[in-house]
């Protein structure tokens, strides 16, 4: 709502034969000045905005530093695109059925020229091998491909795009224009304009990654600039597939050696249902560790589901054109001398609003913005002074950039302050009913609806959430001076008992009195206790902590919880744990409370129950390791001969003989192992070859171990010849969503 709209009245006084006095109140529409474009773009100018534009509105947006700074300097990245055109892509039914890849990639070109114009930018396409040849001659760009070397696959023509700097110019056209014309897609949207040559597979059934990586290879060996300033940007959705992977193992990409040589690199992984495969992850923890550059532990990894334009710029711009232009949001904002450094949704928040004079009025604006540089890695503040005109006109439409928020306002008869207070009846964490209350005697007469009486019911909770609120009914509770708002509760994962300053609950003017008077909120106030949002613990010898964490900070709750009584704990055997009569010590740090259990262990059967929410099940906290110890066990052995005992084999196993590999894990998380947790391992020769390919390991609840045991055959079946074999076991924790991995080296003898 804005407020401070002010009416128009007309008043008539008529001389007759007898003396009438009459008012006429008349709708006004009021509207506030809002910035959809960074206001930087303005300065200096002076706009003109409409007639019934009489302020700025209190929420004013402010851009990201990547959009707004420029950083200096010749040639300041060096940015390679690799992206997927495999089948899996294409048509209705692919992952990127619009060809966002392509369309995104282009747009951004222009965002990185303007703040870098000397910057380079390469791009590589693939699928069973590079999309690009070298004997395609209809399109002029394709001069200036470069034929892949050596020749990979039996496909001498194969090709990339070297890096071309974005403002030079090659043949009298720039190198954004090239690269503009390279990505044009064709008339479905999903692919290129640009067809190569070659008919072999060309539907793109096959995914060959290593080949794409070894001309990336090639690209960054002609790079200008250094290796923090050289990143590469993934766009696939898929891992290998097919016969054609330039002569190597078709995961070796995601290797060490495969990724040697290669910067910082950021990856978005196209998938419908929003994962990622292990492969790829191993791939960016790879390249975070390869030594390649200061900047390479910034490497990171992003799954994308239902791929459209601006799902894709989204994260482009926010995870990574941002990190390698320039990194940072704006700290604060200076409006006319009013300064807030409140930053919610892209926009600065202020207490009031800013009036516009008859004449041009002068507003002066000072956006505070903490960056990283790009080139330097330093961090750097600077503030960006703005001044700009704002001339009120009849006839004046609103430039590019800007809008408004407009209301009819009716000159109101009377009004009735009343608080808003917020609740969560049944306690799990949701609003799910504000109370309207007031004190003024006053005969309430209207019966009011959702529709008719309710119009802003926003909060922002603490994690950053924009959070409407909804309303399903009203109940009258005049004897009470009260209004029951029954909500419908968000059965989101957000906690509602606790939210940022300044909630937006309006009323409309709806008339609640006989003489047409309306109620005004002029007060919110918290009546949601804090409830329970996650529970780990700890183990420890003899006696374990628990680790309770609320929707909130605990300290100056109305009503005030009790550590004592606000849950309970149930052992798996069904005993509760009744904290009011044990008193275990407990501490409050914030939202946090850790009690010390004393004589008493957990494990992830046990769990807590507060009021008659679901119970949470307790699981060790996540920065506890699971993992007691791992080995093998009879290392080295004979392959045929060296017999397990039976008590060491895989229990669906008939072999008899080989080496068990196990891992042992904390007797906590018994009962999610083989669940929650499993195991999966893989086997490689001493020059990188893979001998056993994610095996799923075998668990031992009684144990708690994961286990299996290698019998000494490949996967093809022979036996593996003597020597010495690295073992890797990824341990996958779904439970508190993290996953180990370990390397155990076994051995073959005759």
């Amino acid at each position: 709502m804005v407020h401070g709209f002010g009416p128009r009245v007309l008043a008539c006084h008529i001389l007759f034969l007898t003396l009438i006095f009459c008012t006429f109140v008349l709708a006004d529409e009021r509207c506030a000045l809002t910035f959809s474009g960074c206001p930087e773009t303005f300065n200096g100018d002076t706009i003109k905005v409409p007639d019934n534009v009489v302020k700025i509105y209190s929420l004013v947006h402010a851009c990201k530093a990547s959009q707004t700074i420029h950083i200096g300097g010749s040639g300041s990245s060096s940015i390679l695109f690799v992206i997927d055109n495999t089948g899996s892509m294409l048509g209705p039914k692919g992952n990127d059925p619009t060809g966002a890849r392509f369309k995104v990639v282009s747009a951004l070109l222009d965002t990185i020229y303007a703040k870098q114009p000397d910057a380079q930018v390469g791009l590589i396409v693939f699928r069973e091998h590079l999309y690009f040849d070298t004997t395609t001659t209809q399109y002029y760009y394709t001069q200036y491909f470069k034929a892949l070397h050596p020749v990979l696959d039996n496909s001498p023509t194969q090709a990339y795009l070297p890096f071309m700097g974005l403002s030079t110019t090659y043949n009298g056209k720039t190198g954004i224009t090239i690269l503009k014309d390279i990505l044009t897609t064709n008339a479905t949207g999903d692919s290129l304009v640009y067809r190569p040559l070659y008919t072999r597979n060309d539907n793109g059934g096959e995914t060959n990654i290593n080949g794409a990586f070894i001309a990336a290879k090639q690209v960054f060996q002609a790079a200008s600039n250094p290796p923090q300033n050289q990143f590469m940007i993934f766009l696939s959705d898929g891992e290998p597939a097919g016969t054609t992977q330039a002569n190597l193992d078709p995961n070796w990409f995601s290797t060490a050696a495969g990724v040697a040589g290669l910067p910082t690199t950021f990856t978005v992984f196209f998938n419908k249902a929003g994962t990622q495969p292990a492969l790829l992850t191993t791939m960016t923890t790879n390249i975070q560790n390869n030594g390649y550059s200061a900047t390479n532990p910034g490497s990171n990894i992003w799954s994308l589901a239902n791929v459209n334009y601006n799902t894709l710029m989204n994260l482009l711009m926010n995870n990574i054109i941002s990190n390698i232009l320039v990194s940072g949001n704006p700290t604060k904002m200076t409006l006319n001398n009013s300064t807030s450094t409140i930053y919610i949704d892209s926009s600065f928040f202020f207490t009031d609003s800013f009036p516009i004079a008859q004449t041009p009025t002068l507003f002066t604006m000072n956006i505070s913005y903490r960056y990283v540089n790009p080139t330097t890695q330093i961090l750097s503040d600077t503030v960006v002074p703005i001044r700009f005109y704002l001339e009120r006109s009849l006839q004046a439409a609103l430039p590019a950039g800007l809008g408004t928020v407009c209301q009819q306002i009716v000159p109101p008869v009377g009004s009735i302050p009343v608080t808003a207070t917020l609740l969560d009846t049944n306690h799990n964490g949701h609003l799910d009913r504000i109370d309207i209350t007031w004190t003024a005697d006053s005969t309430i007469t209207g019966n009011p609806t959702v529709a008719n009486f309710i119009q802003t019911l926003v909060i922002t909770t603490l994690d950053g959430k924009k959070d409407t609120l909804h309303a399903v009914s009203i109940q009258m509770d005049l004897a009470n001076k009260t209004i029951h708002i029954i909500l419908s509760e968000n059965v989101g994962p957000e906690y509602e008992t606790a939210w940022q300053p300044n909630p937006a609950i309006t009323l409309t003017n709806y008339q609640m009195t006989a003489s047409g008077s309306w109620f005004i909120v002029t007060a919110v106030v918290d009546g949601a206790s804090p409830v329970i949002k996650s529970v780990c613990f700890v183990p420890m010898p003899g006696a374990d902590t628990l680790h309770v964490e609320f929707s909130e900070p605990l300290a100056g709750q109305k009503p005030a919880v009790d550590p004592y009584n606000s849950f309970t704990l149930y052992y798996q055997n069904g005993t509760a744990y009744p904290f009011a009569v044990k008193n275990p010590t407990y501490k409050v740090v914030g939202d946090l409370v850790v009690y010390d259990l004393q004589a008493h262990t957990l494990t992830s059967a046990d769990s807590i129950v507060e009021g008659n929410r679901p119970a949470f099940r307790l699981s060790p906290c996540g920065d506890v390791s699971i993992i007691v110890n791992y080995l093998a066990v009879g290392n080295p052995f004979i392959p045929g001969k060296t017999v397990v005992p039976p008590s060491l084999r895989n229990p669906n196993s008939t072999s008899t003989s080989g080496s068990r590999i196990e891992v042992s894990l904390i007797p906590a998380i018994q009962g999610d192992l083989g669940k929650g947790v499993t195991g999966s391992l893989t086997i490689f020769d001493a020059v990188g070859n893979v001998v056993a390919d994610r095996v799923q390991m075998f668990a031992d609840a009684t144990a708690v171990k994961l286990f299996w045991v290698w019998d000494g055959k490949t996967r093809t079946g022979s036996w593996a010849a003597p020597g010495t074999y690295l073992a890797r076991i990824v341990i996958d924790d779904q439970v508190r969503g993290t996953k180990q991995t370990l390397r155990v080296n076994v051995g073959i003898k005759h």
